[in-house]
């Protein structure tokens, strides 16, 4: 727990208080720090880049257009809730839902109960792999507070750096940090470490993917009872625009998903079990989910 609360300090303390929208066309996009409205917006880029309709935000220089709640909710049965993306900083309409449109150039995005009705949206919704038996109803079994930022938590000082990397430079290659003690977790992720269980039976552990698995980036894990997965770069990496993730909350079964020691892992033992190797295509679904939504969309309302 201490972890987590460092690593979300460090995400919301050490942001940039300005962002460049390099992938809007805007004149004088220093002026975006001193305006709020609509109309002012307008008066120093063609609008019409923000399609009527969608939440238009731009994370450096990478652009994506989310559907507006109504869009999400005409696909619904009635009485049953949408959940969607928040309005950006410039609104066009008034701020009571009913807006038309909205742009944000942005700095960080949360998206809370992500990301079902993103993925049907999309047409994506079958990409979603299932961890447990499918259980019936509207919702797959995955529940994610999907968190978006242009920027590694490796800027961030004060976030704390897990074990067997607590040692490593800044600068660590992969093939440093499996030297400095990880082991092989499945094919997909190494393991860095491993606590004993806790009073209720779980294992907490971290990993780090062996190679880029989120919009060009390396992935972190951290497991106990649920599991958080963060992008991660490294400096030896491509350069890469795509903005950084954070899935939060994540169930894949509530059953131990490190079925070994460290001291066992060491000796030979399996510590994954087979579900886990589903993981790679949940992360695939997600990154497809952010390329659609790259999109101009064709149909507006």
């Amino acid at each position: 727990m201490r972890t987590t609360i460092a690593f979300l300090v460090g995400f919301l303390l050490f942001l940039p208080e300005h962002l460049p929208a390099d992938g809007i066309e805007i004149e004088n996009p220093e002026m975006l720090d001193e305006i709020s409205e609509w109309s002012e917006l307008c008066e120093i880029t063609d609008c019409d880049q923000f399609p009527v309709g969608y939440e238009t935000y731009a994370f450096g220089p990478e652009v994506y257009y989310f559907p507006h709640h109504d869009k999400l909710a005409a696909l619904k049965p009635r009485g049953v809730a949408a959940r969607g993306v928040r309005a950006g900083r410039f609104v066009d309409g008034p701020d009571d839902g009913t807006h038309a449109r909205s742009f944000s150039q942005s700095q960080g995005l949360s998206i809370s109960w992500c990301c079902d009705d993103l993925l049907n949206y999309y047409g994506l919704s079958d990409e979603m792999p299932w961890f447990r038996d499918e259980p019936p109803g509207l919702y797959s079994e995955i529940v994610i507070n999907l968190r978006i930022s242009p920027f590694d938590d490796r800027d961030h000082n004060s976030v704390r750096r897990p074990r067997p990397l607590q040692d490593l430079p800044e600068d660590a290659t992969p093939e440093q940090i499996e030297a400095a003690g990880a082991r092989s977790y499945n094919d997909d992720f190494w393991a860095l470490s491993v606590e004993e269980p806790n009073s209720v039976g779980f294992r907490a552990f971290r990993l780090l993917s062996k190679d880029p698995m989120l919009n060009g980036h390396h992935i972190r894990v951290y497991c106990d009872g649920l599991c958080r997965f963060r992008t991660h770069a490294f400096e030896e990496d491509p350069e890469e625009t795509r903005p950084h993730l954070i899935l939060m909350w994540v169930k894949i079964t509530g059953d131990n998903l490190f079925l070994c020691s460290w001291e066992e892992v060491e000796n030979g033992c399996d510590p994954s079990p087979d579900v886990f190797d589903k993981v790679p295509q949940m992360l695939s679904a997600i990154e497809d989910m952010f390329e659609a939504a790259q999109v101009f969309p064709d149909e507006q309302e």
